[in-house]
């Protein structure tokens, strides 16, 4: 086993463990998350089973140059849902270039998120690293879903820093996003946006930008197959500059597509 081949499999190792070793801590938040303090009398919540569920990823992302040959990411998705319906999840996505050695690859994405369920709409925590083009992200924040008829709405709010090589600064960022199912049909819209402040920077939250906006299609194909297969396709656009003096994305690459199947491992 190579070092690389090692890493990834301790750090997938450690999320997974993470999730599953979660469970006394949520299960101590149970009857905080429950309380009623109201002189309302309610049917009190009937709790669910435990569920967990894992899902292998992998994707094409090509922009108009490169066709068919782009970039492939590959990687674990992983979801705990707590008796209390307190939700956690963890992402893993790694990366490989065409011109890399066949083994080689990068982080592309990893994210823990904690969901809160509340009366009409989730409350989530989320940590957050994520690469888009030759930049990262590395994020904080909270975000809120409420569904609203057959859309669900979700909003985020973000903070942390952007990072290219050896330039890096304070990232302040908001996101929208509207999702709904018709069928197996899953449609989803979202848009991150964002300021970059470099330290030379005398403005208040930086003349830098970052804008990050996703349209995808998801087809759920499991009944139809009789096999736990969903496959993707989404269409990004995506800019960023870090201000006067700071790299700026290649235009080439500000729009992209994505396809991409995932297969659950798991019973849900």
């Amino acid at each position: 086993m190579t070092p690389s081949s090692l890493v990834r499999t301790c750090t997938i190792s450690t999320l997974l463990c993470l999730v599953a070793g979660s469970s006394a801590f949520a299960d101590a938040l149970v009857p905080l998350a429950n309380s009623d303090t109201s002189r309302t009398t309610t049917a009190p919540a009937k709790d669910t089973t435990a569920q967990f569920e894992l899902t292998l990823r992998t994707a094409n992302e090509s922009n108009g140059t490169d066709a068919v040959f782009g970039p492939i990411t590959y990687g674990l998705l992983g979801t705990y849902t707590f008796s209390s319906n307190l939700r956690l999840e963890a992402t893993f996505i790694r990366m490989h270039e065409p011109e890399m050695k066949p083994f080689d690859s990068f982080l592309d994405e990893g994210q823990l998120l904690l969901q809160f369920p509340a009366d009409g709409f989730t409350l989530d925590g989320t940590v957050w690293k994520s690469r888009m083009m030759d930049m990262y992200t590395t994020l904080g924040g909270m975000e809120v879903a409420r569904p609203l008829g057959d859309i669900t709405i979700q909003a985020g709010l973000y903070a942390g820093t952007a990072s290219r090589e050896e330039v890096s600064g304070r990232f302040l960022g908001a996101q929208i996003s509207l999702s709904t199912e018709i069928g197996i049909l899953e449609l989803t819209l979202q848009h991150l946006a964002g300021t970059i402040h470099l330290s030379s920077d005398p403005t208040t939250f930086g003349v830098g930008q970052y804008h990050h906006t996703t349209l995808e299609a998801g087809l759920n194909l499991a009944e139809s197959l009789h096999f736990p297969l969903k496959a993707t396709f989404a269409i990004e656009r995506r800019y960023f500059h870090f201000g006067e003096g700071g790299p700026t994305s290649e235009p080439i690459d500000t729009y992209i597509g994505v396809v991409g199947i995932e297969v659950s491992v798991s019973d849900p």
